[in-house]
Protein backbone atom coordinates (compact mmCIF):
# COMPACT_ATOMS: atom_id res chain seq x y z
CA UNK A 1 0.00 0.00 0.00
CA UNK A 2 3.09 2.27 0.13
CA UNK A 3 2.56 3.10 3.46
CA UNK A 4 2.79 1.47 7.50
CA UNK A 5 -0.85 0.16 8.43
CA UNK A 6 -1.72 1.57 11.46
CA UNK A 7 -5.18 1.73 11.58
CA UNK A 8 -8.59 -0.48 11.19
CA UNK A 9 -9.60 1.20 7.90
CA UNK A 10 -6.01 1.01 6.88
CA UNK A 11 -6.69 -3.07 7.15
CA UNK A 12 -9.92 -2.72 5.57
CA UNK A 13 -8.38 -0.74 2.44
CA UNK A 14 -5.59 -3.88 2.24
CA UNK A 15 -8.78 -6.63 2.45
CA UNK A 16 -10.52 -4.59 -0.52
CA UNK A 17 -7.25 -5.16 -2.87
CA UNK A 18 -7.54 -8.57 -2.85
CA UNK A 19 -9.36 -10.85 -5.40
CA UNK A 20 -12.82 -11.68 -4.04
CA UNK A 21 -12.20 -15.19 -4.72
CA UNK A 22 -9.53 -14.88 -2.31
CA UNK A 23 -10.62 -12.94 0.49
CA UNK A 24 -8.79 -12.86 4.29
CA UNK A 25 -9.97 -11.88 7.74
CA UNK A 26 -9.65 -8.94 9.20
CA UNK A 27 -7.95 -10.79 12.01
CA UNK A 28 -5.73 -12.92 10.04
CA UNK A 29 -4.51 -9.42 8.25
CA UNK A 30 -4.24 -7.52 11.62
CA UNK A 31 -2.20 -10.57 12.90
CA UNK A 32 -0.26 -11.00 10.29
CA UNK A 33 0.92 -7.20 10.38
CA UNK A 34 1.37 -7.63 13.90
CA UNK A 35 -1.20 -4.80 14.90
CA UNK A 36 -2.70 -7.25 17.26
CA UNK A 37 -0.77 -9.99 19.30
CA UNK A 38 0.17 -13.51 17.35
CA UNK A 39 0.36 -16.40 18.52
CA UNK A 40 -0.25 -18.05 15.52
CA UNK A 41 2.05 -19.29 13.17
CA UNK A 42 0.77 -18.03 9.48
CA UNK A 43 -0.44 -20.35 7.04
CA UNK A 44 1.73 -20.20 3.54
CA UNK A 45 -1.45 -20.43 1.76
CA UNK A 46 -2.20 -16.92 3.56
CA UNK A 47 1.51 -15.75 2.26
CA UNK A 48 0.56 -16.77 -1.44
CA UNK A 49 -2.01 -14.92 -1.46
CA UNK A 50 -0.77 -11.70 -0.46
CA UNK A 51 1.86 -12.37 -2.66
CA UNK A 52 -0.16 -12.72 -5.84
CA UNK A 53 -1.81 -9.37 -4.93
CA UNK A 54 2.12 -8.35 -5.51
CA UNK A 55 2.55 -9.71 -8.62
CA UNK A 56 4.39 -12.82 -7.84
CA UNK A 57 3.07 -15.93 -8.61
CA UNK A 58 3.17 -17.64 -4.32
CA UNK A 59 5.13 -17.12 -1.71
CA UNK A 60 7.87 -18.97 -2.45
CA UNK A 61 8.70 -16.83 -5.66
CA UNK A 62 8.34 -13.62 -3.52
CA UNK A 63 11.15 -14.94 -1.03
CA UNK A 64 13.25 -16.10 -4.44
CA UNK A 65 13.02 -12.80 -6.26
CA UNK A 66 13.68 -10.69 -2.83
CA UNK A 67 16.94 -13.34 -2.27
CA UNK A 68 18.13 -12.25 -5.65
CA UNK A 69 17.89 -8.47 -4.75
CA UNK A 70 20.00 -8.73 -1.84
CA UNK A 71 22.94 -9.87 -4.48
CA UNK A 72 21.94 -6.93 -7.00
CA UNK A 73 23.80 -4.29 -6.89
CA UNK A 74 21.10 -2.00 -7.60
CA UNK A 75 19.79 -2.58 -3.88
CA UNK A 76 20.09 0.71 -2.09
CA UNK A 77 18.78 -1.00 1.52
CA UNK A 78 16.12 -3.22 2.85
CA UNK A 79 13.29 -2.08 4.82
CA UNK A 80 13.26 -4.77 7.48
CA UNK A 81 9.58 -3.90 8.56
CA UNK A 82 8.64 -4.20 5.16
CA UNK A 83 11.40 -6.30 3.29
CA UNK A 84 12.21 -8.83 5.86
CA UNK A 85 9.36 -11.38 7.12
CA UNK A 86 9.32 -12.53 10.83
CA UNK A 87 11.61 -16.07 10.93
CA UNK A 88 13.90 -14.77 8.39
CA UNK A 89 17.44 -15.57 9.27
CA UNK A 90 20.59 -13.20 8.00
CA UNK A 91 23.72 -13.31 7.53
CA UNK A 92 25.51 -10.11 7.98
CA UNK A 93 29.23 -9.67 7.60
CA UNK A 94 31.56 -7.02 8.31
CA UNK A 95 35.10 -5.81 8.30
CA UNK A 96 37.73 -6.91 9.36
CA UNK A 97 36.19 -10.73 9.87
CA UNK A 98 32.85 -10.38 11.69
CA UNK A 99 29.95 -12.23 10.93
CA UNK A 100 26.53 -12.69 12.29
CA UNK A 101 23.70 -14.62 11.72
CA UNK A 102 20.24 -13.43 13.03
CA UNK A 103 16.78 -13.89 12.91
CA UNK A 104 14.13 -11.71 12.77
CA UNK A 105 11.23 -12.20 15.32
CA UNK A 106 8.37 -10.92 16.47
CA UNK A 107 7.75 -6.64 16.41
CA UNK A 108 10.38 -6.29 13.93
CA UNK A 109 13.46 -7.53 16.43
CA UNK A 110 16.19 -9.09 15.47
CA UNK A 111 18.09 -12.31 17.69
CA UNK A 112 21.78 -13.21 17.44
CA UNK A 113 21.81 -17.03 16.52
CA UNK A 114 25.46 -17.38 16.00
CA UNK A 115 28.28 -14.93 16.18
CA UNK A 116 31.57 -15.37 14.76
CA UNK A 117 34.45 -12.71 16.09
CA UNK A 118 31.86 -10.17 16.42
CA UNK A 119 30.97 -8.23 20.32
CA UNK A 120 27.37 -9.59 20.04
CA UNK A 121 26.46 -12.47 21.35
CA UNK A 122 24.28 -15.09 20.86
CA UNK A 123 20.92 -14.14 22.67
CA UNK A 124 21.63 -10.49 22.12
CA UNK A 125 18.43 -8.60 20.54
CA UNK A 126 17.78 -5.49 18.95
CA UNK A 127 15.62 -3.43 16.64
CA UNK A 128 17.09 -2.01 13.17
CA UNK A 129 14.90 -0.23 10.76
CA UNK A 130 17.48 -0.25 7.67
CA UNK A 131 19.91 -2.63 6.25
CA UNK A 132 22.24 -1.52 3.46
CA UNK A 133 25.57 -3.05 2.30
CA UNK A 134 28.50 -0.43 2.80
CA UNK A 135 26.36 0.86 5.85
CA UNK A 136 26.75 0.00 9.58
CA UNK A 137 24.14 -2.16 11.14
CA UNK A 138 22.73 0.64 13.80
CA UNK A 139 21.01 -2.16 16.66
CA UNK A 140 18.73 -0.17 19.12
CA UNK A 141 16.59 -1.09 21.45
CA UNK A 142 19.46 -3.85 22.29
CA UNK A 143 18.87 -6.29 25.50
CA UNK A 144 21.64 -9.00 26.55
CA UNK A 145 20.06 -11.12 29.17
CA UNK A 146 16.84 -9.07 28.86
CA UNK A 147 18.72 -6.04 30.17
CA UNK A 148 18.70 -3.12 28.04
CA UNK A 149 22.06 -1.94 26.89
CA UNK A 150 23.55 1.27 24.90
CA UNK A 151 22.95 0.95 21.09
CA UNK A 152 24.95 -1.15 19.00
CA UNK A 153 26.61 -0.16 15.39
CA UNK A 154 28.29 -2.99 13.78
CA UNK A 155 30.53 -1.99 10.60
CA UNK A 156 30.95 1.96 11.90
CA UNK A 157 34.24 2.49 9.88
CA UNK A 158 33.22 0.85 6.39
CA UNK A 159 29.75 -0.55 7.03
CA UNK A 160 28.38 -4.45 6.33
CA UNK A 161 30.03 -5.87 3.58
CA UNK A 162 27.82 -8.83 2.97
CA UNK A 163 24.26 -8.87 3.62
CA UNK A 164 22.52 -12.72 2.82
CA UNK A 165 18.98 -13.67 3.11
CA UNK A 166 20.02 -17.33 4.47
CA UNK A 167 16.51 -19.38 5.07
CA UNK A 168 12.70 -18.11 4.82
CA UNK A 169 10.87 -19.94 7.09
CA UNK A 170 7.56 -21.88 5.13
CA UNK A 171 5.90 -21.24 8.73
CA UNK A 172 7.26 -17.40 9.06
Amino acid sequence: MGRKLQSPNDFQQLINMLPKEEKLSMSTIKRLWQYVPNKYKTREETLNILSKVLKYKNWQDYCTQHANLLDSDFLTGINTQRDIPMNTMLILKWAPNRQCLIKKTECDRFIVVESLNSKLQVGDEFYTAWLEKGKPLIATQFTRNNQLQPDYIAGRTNGLTSITICEFSENS
